[in-house]
């Protein structure tokens, strides 16, 4: 059983036609879990004025496959880790993933990070 954006009032998720530039959300209520999911052996791209931000690579169909990448623009970019953090700029490249908690507080001095950071 699954849940989907329909035209009309109903019991859960949202109601009224989805356009492009709309929203699809899932109702609190609602005893069904939220899925997302491509059938397809295709790979989802999630994108931000016009910029693809996240990726979830299909890695061919196999189960060992399927890959996330992050980052800030990634057009014809393929994954090579189970998570790739990849940033494309032409003459800074920062690329960190932090760990913050509260008591260590979210802002960029603190915490944990890991990554690189080259200056042309």
């Amino acid at each position: 059983m699954s849940q989907s954006t329909s035209s009309g009032p109903g019991p859960f998720g949202h109601t009224g036609a989805v356009l492009a530039n709309d929203w699809c959300d899932w109702n609190a209520a609602s005893p069904i879990p939220f899925s997302l999911e491509h059938i397809g052996n295709q790979r989802m791209q999630f994108s931000t004025n016009g910029f693809m931000r996240m990726l979830l690579d299909n890695g061919n169909g196999a189960q060992a496959g399927g890959r996330v990448a992050l980052g800030n623009n990634l057009i014809r970019f393929v994954p090579q880790d189970r998570l790739h953090l990849h940033h494309v700029t032409l003459n800074n490249i920062n690329t960190y993933l932090r760990f913050t908690n509260s008591i260590t507080g979210p802002t960029n001095l603190e915490g944990f990070a890991i990554g690189n950071s080259i200056r042309f």
